[in-house]
């Protein structure tokens, strides 16, 4: 994601007006903020990791609604779905770690994912750098990123949660 928001406002500029870019942007809060709600609501009724799948698949989705849409209307779309897809991470996230590790080693797992999470967002934008260098555009790149999210939820789909013996 930090590759697509950094390259954001040069991808608008091709298209449309840095003003109505900015306003995407602002949407995607606006829309993420209420849903956090709606997804703890969510994350403690259903499975984890159908939420996980289920969210790979809207944002999957969401890329290709990126990539072909051409209206003000349909980046719009785009907005309010990746607002509702980035509530579900950050609230579905926090629930994962205690779920699957436990909490004994919480801080040294966490740590641990941040760190890598911090690595992957600086490296982010480098991807669609090249892509731009490389094929003038951003839709060779938000195609890949389209496949491999959609790939990604195969197997959050067959990740349940382990079963612990408790003794």
């Amino acid at each position: 994601m930090p590759g697509l928001h950094f390259t954001w406002f040069r991808s608008c500029r091709q298209r449309l007006y840095t003003t109505f870019a900015a306003l995407i942007l602002s949407v995607i809060a606006m829309v993420q903020f209420p849903m956090t709600f709606v997804a703890g609501f969510m994350v403690d009724r259903f499975k984890i990791h159908i939420i996980k799948t289920i969210g790979y698949l809207v944002y999957g989705v969401n890329l290709l609604i990126l990539l072909l849409g051409t209206s003000q209307q349909i980046l719009l779309v785009y907005a309010a779905l990746h607002g509702v897809f980035m509530a579900f991470e950050s609230v579905s996230n926090n629930v994962i770690w205690p779920n699957y590790f436990g909490r004994k080693y919480q801080g040294t797992i966490r740590g641990t994912a941040m760190t890598a999470m911090v690595i992957g967002s600086s490296l982010g934008p480098l991807p669609f750098g090249f892509a731009y260098d490389y094929f003038s555009g951003y839709s060779e790149i938000l195609l890949i990123m389209t496949i491999f999210s959609l790939t990604a939820s195969i197997p959050a789909f067959f990740s349940p949660p382990p079963i612990y013996c408790h003794r």
